[in-house]
């Protein structure tokens, strides 16, 4: 399915490394991480048009149809819950991904 595919992109080992470069998964106080400098997407670090962009990657927001998940618009950011266990839409508190299995 599409979300095997989006968690096989990138490998839990290179997403875990990406993590000493900016922490943007761990801002405490569980502030938006997708607010940095006022960018419309929080992808947008370093210069990068995607944070998928990451050891080559192309899309990684790209996730069965999904257009601009990384949108801010709306305030529906999202933040990491448990390390890396699950992403949680802050509105709605719905998972539409879980990175610990690598499956679904």
């Amino acid at each position: 399915s599409d979300f095997t595919n989006y968690i096989k992109i990138c490998t839990l080992a290179s997403y875990i490394a990406f993590r000493n470069v900016a922490y943007y998964t761990r801002i405490r106080g569980l502030t938006y991480y997708t607010r940095i400098s006022g960018l419309t997407y929080y992808t947008k670090i370093s210069g990068l048009t995607y944070y998928t962009k990451i050891s080559g990657l192309t899309n990684y927001t790209k996730i069965s149809g999904l257009t601009n998940n990384t949108k801010i618009s709306g305030l529906t950011n999202y933040t990491r819950i448990s390390g890396l266990t699950n992403y949680t839409r802050i509105s709605g508190l719905t998972y539409y991904t879980k990175t610990s299995d690598l499956t679904n």
